[in-house]
Formats: C-alpha cells, structure tokens, sequence
C-alpha cells in the first residue's frame, strides 16, 4: 500500500506541476484540458473530468494517504478514507484557483483587446458565424474574430472594430 501512495503522489504531483507551470507560462491553454464537460459548463477551463482535477486529486490522495499510512501509522483503510477526503479538498482548492487564474486571464484580455476600438485592419481568416471562426491581425498577431451582424466575411475584407467579447473581436464591414 506504500507504494501505492508513493506513486500516486509523485505522479500526481508531477503532472499537477507541470501543467500548472506550462499554463501560466501561457504554453498550454487551461481550456484545453477538459476531457468531459460538467453540466452546463459554467466555468470552461474546470470540468468534472479534467487533468487540473485528476492530477490535483491523484497527489493529495497519494500525499496524505503515505502520510497517515506510513507516519501516523494508521490502518490502510483509514489512510485510504483520508487520501480520498485530502484528494477532494484539493480538486475544491483548484477549482477555486483556475477560477481565480481565469478570471484574471479574462480581465487582462478585454484591457488588452479595448485598444482596438474604432482601428481598421483586414480579415486573414474567413470569418464563418456557422463554424464560429475567423480572425483578424493587428501589429503581426492574430486575434478572433465575430462579425457584427452574424455576416460571412472573407478573407482580405477591410473591416472596423466595434466591440469585443470573450476574448473575440467584433468587427463589421468597412465601407469606403
């Protein structure tokens, strides 16, 4: 059983990190890390399934289960029970802390696509309401993009920035 939570730990803690790190790092998306959606999908970047969830369950289990079994001396089952019990507390911890991480991310976003307001720029990927894709570039990078009226834009079109929303630029149709 000791080993049990020694790799539950170490594997758990291993994968919990290095996400982590290569999401704040901005390497890795915290909404690309979903494997089954909870619910209504209320929060994207946490869901019922997810390696934020598995990896942060997985390392407390392992931690606090060696802890109790091997240190306190307590029976397997009991360290098992306390394993479980830590292991939910942290997927409760983490949810909060993506929460927070994303509620910054989605803040910082908006301060960052406000300074396109009113800018003229050209369509470089078509934009397609029914596929929900398309995209704009301003300075060498590219931003997504919606169109105003829900229109199919292609690619080259001049447009102007009206708005911005979840990370996406509206955009409508430039007339000259």
């Amino acid at each position: 059983m000791e080993n049990v939570f020694m790799y539950s730990a170490l594997f758990g803690g291993t994968i919990f990190v290095a996400q982590l790190a290569l999401q704040l790092l901005g390497v890795i998306d915290f909404e690309g890390l979903e494997i089954v959606e909870e619910g209504d999908g209320d929060d994207g970047a946490f869901t019922l399934l997810s390696i934020n969830v598995l990896s942060s369950f997985i390392m407390m289990f392992g931690c606090v289960g060696m802890m109790c079994y091997k240190e306190m001396g307590m029976s397997r089952e009991i360290s098992v029970i306390f394993g479980v019990a830590a292991g939910v507390g942290m997927v409760y911890v983490t949810k909060n802390l993506v929460g927070i991480l994303m509620k910054l991310r989605h803040d910082g976003a908006e301060t960052c696509l406000s300074q396109f307001m009113e800018q003229s720029t050209v369509i470089t990927i078509t934009i397609n309401p029914d596929s929900n894709t398309g995209a704009v570039m301003f300075n060498g990078e590219t931003y997504k993009a919606f169109s105003e009226d829900n229109t199919m834009l292609p690619v080259a079109t001049r447009v102007i920035v009206v708005g911005y929303e979840d990370s996406h630029l509206i955009v409508k149709k430039e007339f000259e």
